[in-house]
């Protein structure tokens, strides 16, 4: 059975996904709020090792934290059409919050611009991850280049 657990992480408790063939084994994270700590202990409680993160959409909420977890092990994914928001946490921020309520969480970004490479998602895609192949539905709506992701196994 697979196992798919998540936690509401950081300020607007987005939730965060971990999703693998079992415990103990590698595992797809979905969604990076600006929460790294918070992603490995999900990970951990789980002995779980990401290989992938994939991004659901741009806002900060979902990529603020992708620079915490992606690297040469673990390859990240987003819809090109939601890059350029993406890259700008911290503009996201000063938008939503204003200038002097955003000071305060733009430090625990690390970085006013994210520089993960990403690998492009498309809509009909299937993803081969971690032992799991996840369809991407491209779901634009909530923003320009939003994803889901299906897991026909399950």
């Amino acid at each position: 059975m697979t196992l798919i657990d998540s936690a509401p992480l950081w300020l607007f408790q987005t939730n965060a996904f971990v999703v693998a063939e079992g415990r103990g084994g590698t595992a797809v994270v979905i969604d990076a709020p600006p929460d790294p700590s918070g992603v490995a202990a999900l990970l951990a409680r789980n002995d779980l090792t990401p290989v992938a993160a994939l991004v659901t959409h741009g806002h900060i909420d979902h990529i603020g934290g992708i620079d915490g977890i992606a690297g040469p092990t673990v390859t990240a994914f987003l819809h090109p059409d939601d890059l350029a928001m993406a890259r700008h946490p911290g503009e996201q921020l000063r938008a939503l919050l204003g200038s002097d309520m955003a000071g305060q969480f733009v430090d625990q970004l690390g970085s006013e611009l994210v520089s993960t490479p990403f690998v492009e998602l498309a809509g009909g895609d299937t993803l081969n991850l971690a032992g799991l192949d996840l369809d991407v539905l491209f779901t634009p709506g909530h923003s320009p280049g939003h994803c889901c992701f299906h897991l026909a196994s399950e």
